[in-house]
């Protein structure tokens, strides 16, 4: 039985009236983000398939003798021939593609055959990559003869099949990953590890966790994260950018959507080649015009004086203060054991405690001669807290 929508709306009292009316605003500030394309450009196949030939030399003015499309000999199963075929596939319309691409897809994500098992394989490493600092196979864009052995193949192959076997889901594969004795391991080396370090230095039985450094964009939201400035909505148009007449690449304040849309995730930041927002290419965020399959971390000394005078970490210390503040309004020492807290997820040792309120007094003593308020020492005294806390290495670095 379906009502009319006139009796619907002669039923609706006033709180219901007001009540849609905030849906439908709340509706219409969530779209509001979402970007809006008037014209969009896209490329289709001809309606029969191109001819492709060998090219002599590489001279594409020069071709030599025809081929048919077809997977690479090392991607079929051993004894099997390559051999090329015209057909279009049935599940193609005739006139518009000529299904080449997607018939390459399909064969490479098929966990049946050996290209897809190859594919996931590889996959897998990635992932392992991500989550431990480094691949079973060290080299991850090369898993060829010239390339790296794996020292664990048996846990690849275990961790590839349970992959397929659960439909090329990532996220349990994350999950399976990182509930392991070997990822819950810490990365600190000492007495007990002599022998260890001795018989396996690059942690290759993985007898430790492996240090890891931030990414640069984890550099950058963990500092918005902590100084509770994130920005967490997703989709909309990027975060431009701007350079600025010393060479220093920041956000672009003009013309942003919302207030906060300047603190948004740096996965929105705009990334040109050669265009990199200065603080994550300090931070060794890779250039896009080049394929990167490993990132290298540095330790410079411009990543050190960026973490001490860079006016986003500035402005950042200056929210993750008035945060701390706010929490903890009182007491100095309950003050610390709330930034540590925050930045570190633990409690401050009795030695940085008083570390940290010596700072406190030296800061605030030196913010007095400025004849500066009461707040504004308190609080420029403790923004210098949080700037060291973003400083240190328990920070900056996955233990």
């Amino acid at each position: 039985l379906q009502v009319p929508p006139a009796e619907v709306e002669a039923a609706l009292d006033a709180a219901d009236r007001a009540q849609l009316a905030e849906i439908a605003a709340a509706i219409q500030e969530s779209q509001s983000g979402r970007g809006s394309y008037e014209t969009i450009q896209v490329v289709h196949e001809a309606a029969s398939a191109p001819r492709t030939h060998v090219l002599r030399r590489g001279n594409y003015l020069k071709p030599g003798v025809e081929v048919q499309p077809a997977l690479l000999g090392i991607l079929l199963p051993p004894g099997e021939v390559p051999s090329g075929s015209d057909q279009r596939p049935p599940s193609q319309p005739a006139g518009e593609s000529s299904g080449r691409r997607l018939r390459l897809a399909r064969q490479l994500t098929n966990p049946d055959v050996l290209a897809g098992q190859y594919v996931s394989r590889v996959f897998v490493n990635r992932v392992w990559q991500q989550v431990f600092g480094k691949g079973i196979v060290a080299t991850s864009d090369n898993f060829g003869v010239s390339g790296a052995e794996p020292t664990h193949p048996e846990l690849l192959d275990w961790l590839t099949t349970e992959f397929l076997r659960g439909g090329w889901r990532v996220k349990p594969l994350i999950r399976q990953m990182m509930l392991s004795n070997a990822y819950r391991q810490l990365s600190e080396t000492g007495a007990a590890t002599t022998e260890a370090e001795r018989i396996d230095p690059a942690n290759d039985l993985l007898w430790r966790m492996n240090l890891r450094r931030l990414d640069s964009e984890y550099v950058r939201d963990a500092m918005l994260a902590t100084s509770g400035k994130l920005d967490r909505s997703l989709f909309g148009t990027f975060i431009p950018v701007e350079v600025r007449p010393d060479g220093m690449v920041v956000i672009k304040q003009e013309g942003l959507p919302t207030p906060t849309y300047q603190w948004r995730r740096s996965l929105y930041v705009l990334a040109r080649r050669n265009y990199h927002l200065t603080m994550l290419r300090v931070f060794d965020q890779p250039i896009v015009a080049a394929n990167c399959t490993v990132r290298q971390p540095s330790a410079v000394v411009t990543q050190s004086l960026t973490l001490l005078h860079d006016d986003f970490v500035l402005e950042q210390a200056g929210c993750f203060a008035d945060r701390v503040m706010t929490l903890a309004p009182d007491a100095v020492e309950q003050q610390v054991a709330t930034a540590f807290r925050i930045a570190l997820n633990r409690p401050p040792s009795e030695e940085e405690t008083n570390w940290s309120v010596e700072l406190l007094e030296q800061q605030s003593a030196r913010f007095r001669e400025g004849a500066e308020s009461d707040a504004d020492v308190s609080r420029n005294a403790l923004a210098q807290l949080c700037k060291m806390l973003f400083n240190t290495n328990e920070f900056l670095y996955v233990r």
